[in-house]
């Protein structure tokens, strides 16, 4: 966030730690790792407050704090409860090139339920807001670190009785512009996963009163645009069977268009309603891939994480035997993509060449494969009742996606093709366990995506 030509003012809203309410212990250990990682990060580059999340808490408030000490990274929580005691600041002012921005940190209550997370609970967001704010004193805009719903956001907005700036980070979704909540107030959001970086630019007038929400021609477009693409999934849905697959990727896609449309709706109805001078806003988006430089101090934090997150996976768990010839792994349903190459030779070709067959080696490359958020979508077995719950417990012919991946556990089918039948047309919800529109930044398309992995000829011996 920035004032006109001034330096900037760096804010988080949350779910640094971890995705969500519950984490398994055999996570855990990684998940501390990089929640200190990005903690160190943020120390590097400087960050004014950020506000924890349901899936920060999930790690325990008193890993939190004693993280949060460590690395001097402010957290603000206007309504958070931990164990009876307020442990982390309602709020702060920040004062850089004249100006004051006031940053304050609510968490919805109902993201961590009446029982708490982490020995927290959270409570009404309306007092404890207006009491941070007052708290403040006089600063030129207020700021809400917000690990809240859109539609908690919407309903407090107005209740405030003055305009802020609500910086999202539960909705996951980034906004390429302000929307309006309403009585001057506007939220911004830059996605999840820290794949994308918002940058909020605003121009302060003489005399105004809240934030000019940029809705308008945008999210006229937008409605046209998704109109039409909800459309052509209609058709989709009408010539799918009922309970197909394609039946199902249809309505999924009928209903984030319907989604994003209703929500632009709401952004030009709010923007129509909202009158008075405000201050200028402006908003960017920045995609963090492969043309934006690494920061080598930063680089060099990620590096010697790695080394702590392997060591993590192994004490997380048993270590498996290296192959699955080992004796541990005797009577195992799983057989290896090389067991299929005798019988299946041009469809093993097939599968060699496409990215399935080196995912695991793409993993090695950047010192990835002990990563428990990435293994368990570059293996084979993974995702099956009993699967080894650490990448170190996988043997090595499991590694990479293989045949039995997609086409389910083979061993028996090797021995005896007539006797061991395996799934010939794998469903699109087994590609669904990886290709989930989050993990894979919303690519997969089934029907483009399908005729890569197809096989030989029909001729072939058929599993």
């Amino acid at each position: 966030m920035q004032a006109q030509g001034l330096p900037l003012f760096v804010v988080d809203a949350g779910d640094l730690g971890w995705k969500s309410a519950s984490i398994a212990p055999t996570l855990a250990g990684q998940q501390l790792e990089k929640f200190e990682l990005q903690l160190q990060a943020y120390a590097l580059g400087g960050i004014d407050g950020w506000t924890p999340g349901e899936g920060d808490l999930a790690l325990g408030h008193e890993r939190l704090q004693a993280a949060v000490q460590r690395h001097g990274t402010p957290a603000l929580a206007a309504n958070l409860r931990c164990e009876g005691e307020e442990i982390f600041p309602a709020g702060r002012v920040v004062e850089r090139g004249g100006v004051r921005l006031g940053l304050v940190g609510l968490v919805e209550p109902t993201l961590l339920g009446a029982a708490g997370i982490g020995g927290c609970i959270a409570e009404p967001t309306l007092p404890a807001a207006k009491a941070a704010i007052d708290a403040l004193g006089p600063v030129d805009a207020v700021v809400v670190l917000s690990h809240m719903s859109a539609a908690a956001e919407a309903e407090l907005a107005p209740a405030l009785g003055r305009p802020v700036l609500f910086v999202n980070g539960h909705e996951r979704k980034s906004t390429p512009q302000a929307a309006a909540l309403g009585s001057g107030s506007v939220r911004l959001a830059s996605g999840s996963r820290g794949k994308e970086l918002g940058f909020a630019e605003v121009h302060f007038q003489a005399g105004a009163s809240g934030f000019q929400a940029e809705a308008g021609a945008d999210d006229a477009r937008k409605i046209e645009r998704f109109t039409g693409r909800q459309q052509i999934a209609r058709t989709k849905l009408d010539a799918a069977a009922p309970g197909s697959a394609e039946a199902t990727q249809a309505q999924k896609q009928v209903d984030f268009y319907q989604a994003e449309i209703d929500a632009a709706r709401k952004r030009l109805q709010a923007a129509s309603t909202d009158q008075g001078p405000r201050h200028a806003l402006s908003v960017q988006i920045v995609d963090l891939g492969k043309d934006v430089a690494d920061h080598a101090a930063t680089l060099s934090l990620v590096e010697s994480a790695k080394t702590r997150i392997a060591a993590a996976d192994a004490q997380a768990g048993p270590t498996a035997p290296a192959s699955l010839g080992d004796s541990a792994w005797k009577g195992s349903v799983w057989g290896g993509s090389a067991s299929c190459l005798s019988c299946h030779p041009t469809q093993h070709a097939q599968w060699a060449s496409t990215p399935h067959a080196s995912a695991w080696t793409r993993l090695v490359q950047v010192n990835r494969q002990s990563d428990q958020a990435c293994f368990s979508c570059h293996v084979t077995g993974a995702f099956a009742e009993g699967a080894p719950a650490t990448a170190s417990a996988v043997p090595a012919e499991l590694h990479a996606v293989g045949c039995e991946a997609c086409h389910g556990p083979g061993a028996a089918h090797s021995a005896d093709p007539a006797a061991g039948a395996i799934v010939r047309d794998p469903p699109v919800e087994v590609c669904q366990q990886c290709h989930d529109g989050k993990m894979d930044e919303g690519r997969f398309d089934l029907q483009t995506y399908r005729p890569r992995v197809l096989h030989g000829p029909a001729a072939e011996p058929a599993p």
